[in-house]
């Protein structure tokens, strides 16, 4: 088969994790009744014989899995993503990416040889760390999660701040790295538009209509779409999409996750 890209939730060999590429300590692999977080997908499969290599697997993080001692083994992080390949381990999202496209050698416009539109692609991954992702995250959170999954309410005054920084974030992502481009690192789509793609589904997973005003990154999204293909591009979306219907958490899950949340209500 021709290479070809497909958004995943992780692969692991040997029984242990890949999941989902995430952003943040608080994540599972699914979204279920049982599982908390709300799936980042960001990883890609380049031809069949990657997922017969590397099958996925889920990581329930709130029974606490993340933090046993066959994880910690993975990733002593002890949280995902995490891959092992043979007896080669790799956590952090961007460079499990990384290593997946060199390994598997994936078509030269997700990560270009091209030294100044390589450069391009790691200006915005590094980047996207602490500004896009962060504000992105934070809406979701306080948003949804933290009002409807465990019951926490959210101060009006601190929602209105990270909305003010999410849309700063979004004028930066027009105005500095999608300009008048197709995509964000030029004509062709690269590893720098997943991620920003699957960034922008967590507000939009809240409510968040974040293209409405925005019809350039509208059409950017619709471009993405287009090159991932329309079916693939919501199968990797759906989880993300079906967090708002999560159940309230029990109380024994709100206690624990109360201390590890209360950053994210400043």
């Amino acid at each position: 088969d021709a290479p070809w890209c497909r958004f995943q939730e992780g692969w692991t060999q040997e029984g242990w994790v890949s999941c989902g590429l995430s952003v943040c300590d608080l994540v599972t692999s699914r979204v279920a009744p049982s599982s908390l977080r709300p799936q980042k997908v960001g990883a890609w499969t380049l031809g069949r014989e990657w997922t017969e290599a590397l099958p996925p697997a889920s990581l329930d993080c709130l029974s606490g899995q993340h933090f046993s001692d066959d994880f910690a083994q993975v990733n002593p992080l002890r949280k995902v993503p995490a891959l092992k390949d043979g007896d080669f381990t790799l956590a952090e999202s961007v460079a499990i990416l990384l290593y997946l496209s060199r390994k598997y050698e994936a078509p030269d416009h997700w990560y270009p040889q091209d030294l100044q539109t390589r450069a391009r692609v790691d200006e915005y991954l590094s980047w996207q760390h602490t500004d896009l992702q962060t504000s992105c995250i934070r809406t979701m959170w306080q948003k949804m999660l933290l009002p409807v999954f465990l019951g926490q309410p959210v101060p009006p005054e601190t929602l209105a701040s990270t909305l003010a920084k999410l849309d700063r974030c979004l004028q930066l992502l027009e105005d500095k790295f999608l300009k008048d481009q197709d995509f964000l690192a030029g004509p062709h789509i690269s590893m720098a538009d997943l991620v920003a793609i699957t960034e922008l589904m967590h507000p939009v997973s809240a409510g968040c209509d974040l293209f409405k005003s925005r019809p350039k990154l509208a059409a950017w999204c619709q471009r993405v779409e287009a090159e991932v293909g329309e079916d693939l591009f919501q199968e990797a979306h759906a989880a993300i999409m079906k967090a708002k219907d999560l159940p309230p958490a029990d109380k024994a899950i709100k206690e624990k996750l109360k201390p590890l949340v209360q950053p994210l209500l400043h």
